[in-house]
């Protein structure tokens, strides 16, 4: 029972205490005095930290900073590839443009031979229609007057006596031309 002997002494001096006001007094300027301390403490340990992460931050803007420039040569370098690559493009495409030019213009040339030609064949195929409506009209009178020859030959022909025989038959056959 030693140990509930201390308890209740350590209370009773406890409830001194605070009755007190010299040990009050002296309690809170001993808070004072540790929490002092502890903030001397704080701020030591805080200034640490602001010191390490300066370092560490130093040493990452560092590595970024390296980090960075591989990077951006590695960027560069695939755009430096990139513009190669589109130049050989762009000189073939010169190329193709140039070779598609040249075609072009015989294409062109072509084009205007043939328009000629059309326009030739255009010239003559009007005249050969005029020639045409001038053969039809023609043809047209040929067929008019042989039908008056045929009238007037058939008037003529019932006059004169039929004759017989395979010799007046071969120099019908004979007289005719193909009309």
């Amino acid at each position: 029972m030693p140990h509930r002997q201390a308890i209740c002494q350590l209370e009773i001096s406890t409830i001194a205490d605070e009755t007190d006001p010299n040990s009050r007094r002296s309690a809170r300027q001993q808070r004072q005095t540790e929490t002092e301390a502890d903030l001397r403490v704080i701020s030591g340990l805080t200034e640490e930290i602001r010191r390490r992460v300066s370092q560490v931050c130093g040493r990452s803007r560092d590595q970024l900073t390296e980090d960075n420039r591989f990077d951006h040569e590695a960027e560069l370098n695939e755009v430096k590839k990139t513009v190669r690559e589109l130049k050989v493009q762009v000189e073939q495409a010169v190329d193709e443009n140039g070779q598609l030019d040249g075609k072009l213009k015989e294409r062109e040339s072509e084009l205007v031979e043939a328009r000629c030609l059309v326009q030739k064949q255009s010239s003559a195929l009007q005249e050969m229609a005029k020639a045409n409506t001038r053969l039809v009209k023609e043809r047209d009178e040929a067929r008019g007057l042989l039908q008056q020859i045929v009238v007037l030959g058939g008037e003529g022909l019932s006059r004169l006596p039929p004759s017989r025989g395979p010799s007046s038959q071969r120099s019908r056959h004979e007289g005719r031309s193909p009309i």
